[in-house]
């Protein structure tokens, strides 16, 4: 959440997710300054006794990836980071000579990969709607079969560089397509003869129980089917909350949870879950967790929790609405998309994502972005009804579609221009 330019603050939040129980921590390099940031970090979390990995988060200029490589345990790249400018400008060229983006990406990628087998270092090549070679776009479209055939790519082209300390990772926003996404990847790999660590989770998961919904929807239906070696809960709130609940999914993928099958019963086309949690958090992972492993779950129209042991029912009430929403039964609420914050942010996407939520919530079938930067921002949104997007300046751009409507609007007249065109879809705003 904080820039990684105020080494201080960004070290004091890596040390409060390490003791909540992280086992590394994701670092934004979007300019120089930020590279010299993490080597800091580096040393002042040595200085305090941690030694868990950092990992550099790659978005704009692959010349930082070649400097946080000699600095962080991992680097995260993806797709629209090293590919020429044929990977996304519409130059007809590309779509119709694949071997030229490849060999550019081969030339563009062996500078890094030299320099991560020096020092040891892994790479995460992180694929989302948001960068995809222009090519594969026209075959597939804005797809799980694009990011797929994606994903493969980068990996044979790392392979024939002689690197193999790769980590995968295909997100999209929505539970479902992002666990089909991730399954097609596992069985393509299988097929190719490769075997490769897979980074997984619900990317913009949003926040409150929401967001942890479906994160716990996505997460725990790929670590129950064996898939998943790292995972991340990304919510629009602090890193220590995301671990926290990450934690439990954890714990409820490694235990055989033979209870799920007595307390979860189908009734006509109404599955009633049973839980004795007392906690929020408890409560939601342990009611998706029965929902996941449900076997008739095609039948299911119908979802009621009951949880004696929470005080505010409107908890449960609310999980299972989101639950009946985030598995694809019937959209009952909007659907908010809000990414968590990084260095890359300049407002507080936490208190911009429960003002939209306030003013929009209790419209079924509406979906609504709240993004961060321009980086995904524009792709990661592309199927949203309504969004905002966050500018570098501190402002906001407002979008209906994919067409955006205003340019850099403050914080409260963006809100309630998006709120005025959610009533009014016609309105000349």
């Amino acid at each position: 959440r904080n820039d990684t330019r105020d080494v201080q603050a960004t070290t004091a939040e890596c040390i409060r997710a390490f003791e909540a129980g992280a086992d590394m921590m994701r670092i934004s390099v979007p300019d120089h300054a930020s590279v010299k940031g993490l080597r800091q970090i580096k040393l002042k979390l040595k200085q305090s006794g941690f030694l868990q990995p950092l990992i550099a988060d790659i978005h704009y200029h692959p010349e930082l990836a070649l400097r946080a490589a000699r600095i962080a345990g991992k680097i995260r790249i993806n797709p629209g980071n090293f590919g020429s400018a044929q990977t996304r400008e519409p130059d007809e060229s590309a779509c119709h000579h694949p071997a030229s983006w490849k060999e550019t990406l081969h030339q563009n990628l062996r500078p890094l990969t030299d320099i991560c087998k020096e020092h040891d270092t892994a790479i995460r090549i992180g694929i989302n709607y948001g960068s995809l070679p222009l090519y594969i776009l026209k075959q597939h479209g804005q797809s799980n079969e694009a990011m797929v055939e994606t994903g493969i790519e980068y990996l044979k082209i790392l392979e024939s560089l002689g690197f193999f300390k790769t980590i995968i990772s295909l997100k999209t926003s929505s539970p479902k397509s992002m666990v089909m996404a991730c399954r097609m990847m596992a069985s393509r790999m299988l097929t190719e003869s490769m075997s490769y660590p897979m980074h997984i989770g619900v990317t913009e998961a949003g926040i409150g129980i929401s967001g942890r919904v479906k994160s716990a929807l996505g997460i725990l239906s790929l670590l129950h089917s064996g898939i998943g070696d790292t995972i991340r809960v990304s919510l629009t709130e602090t890193p220590e909350k995301e671990i926290e609940f990450a934690k439990r999914l954890k714990a409820l993928a490694a235990m055989e949870n033979k209870q799920s099958h007595e307390l979860a019963g189908l009734s006509g086309t109404t599955l009633t879950i049973h839980s004795e949690a007392s906690e929020t958090d408890n409560l939601i992972a342990d009611a998706v967790n029965q929902y996941v492993q449900f076997g008739e779950k095609e039948m299911v129209r119908e979802i009621i929790i009951d949880a004696p042991q929470v005080l505010e029912q409107n908890v449960a009430l609310e999980t299972a609405v989101q639950l009946t929403q985030a598995a694809g039964i019937y959209a009952c609420e909007t659907e908010f998309i809000s990414c968590p914050a990084c260095a890359r942010v300049s407002m507080d996407m936490e208190q911009i994502t429960k003002e939209v939520k306030k003013r929009l919530s209790g419209r079924p079938g509406l979906k609504i972005a709240i993004m961060g930067c321009m980086v995904n921002g524009p792709g990661e949104m592309a199927d949203a009804d309504y969004g905002l997007i966050c500018t570098r300046s501190g402002l906001l751009h407002l979008y209906k579609g994919k067409q955006r409507l205003k340019k850099k609007l403050a914080q409260k007249a963006a809100i309630k221009l998006l709120e005025q065109l959610v009533e009014d879809p016609v309105a000349d705003i």
